[in-house]
């Protein structure tokens, strides 16, 4: 409840005072219940629920390439693998995943949530996030890929950002990956055409894909 307080967005903060004390009440209320009951009862363990056919995809998709891509986190929605530098979900599609409380970057961006460094002058991730620097040279960094290409720039420009996360120069060339081996045609980098349903980079969704749904228990 504190968190969604202090957000930086006022869309994602309570609309009013109002909203703010009716979930102050609840939280309270909560809190004061969950202090005066008693210890749980170990409950009988569930039985395994049968997997949906695109849950299965996703298993085995990340365990494939899940490594290699960084696909470490779970999707608010659907449950499938994302990665901090995927803009949507390439399984539902989605766009709305935060990494405030999951990155392992120091700093995060207010705009999108993503992680940043505290050297950086702009979010590689979205195009709106833009901040001051602490004014120290980046360190190198042994997982960047590229430089940046505008001149004079010393930006490092690691696999899948957007953006110099120094100067704010939009990267040109289309990011490709030996183990994503189509590219989309809308914004023609990297993706999986046989296993993801959308493009987790631009969100274009293929024609002929499935739709991802989690099973409910």
């Amino acid at each position: 409840m504190l968190r969604k307080a202090a957000q930086f967005s006022p869309r994602r903060r309570y609309p009013d005072a109002g909203a703010f004390l009716h979930a102050l009440d609840a939280a309270l209320r909560r809190a004061n219940s969950s202090e005066q009951r008693p210890a749980p009862r170990r409950r009988r363990a569930k039985r395994t629920r049968a997997q949906s056919p695109l849950e299965v995809q996703a298993g085995l998709f990340r365990r494939r390439h899940g490594a290699h891509l960084e696909m470490r986190f779970t999707c608010h929605r659907c449950e499938g693998p994302i990665a901090e530098s995927m803009s949507f979900c390439p399984w539902c599609g989605s766009d709305g995943n935060s990494f405030r409380d999951l990155t392992p970057y120091p700093l995060v961006c207010p705009d999108c949530e993503r992680g940043v460094r505290a050297e950086w002058t702009a979010c590689p991730w979205c195009y709106a996030g833009r901040f001051e620097g602490n004014g120290r040279k980046p360190p190198a960094d042994p997982r960047a890929e590229r430089k940046c290409t505008r001149s004079g720039c010393e930006g490092q420009v690691r696999r899948f950002m957007r953006y110099c996360p120094l100067c704010k120069q939009k990267v040109r060339r289309a990011w490709t990956d030996a183990e994503l081996p189509d590219r989309c045609p809308k914004c023609r980098w990297a993706v999986s055409r046989e296993f993801w349903r959308h493009c987790p980079w631009c969100g274009r969704r293929e024609p002929q894909a499935g739709t991802f749904v989690k099973t409910r228990a």
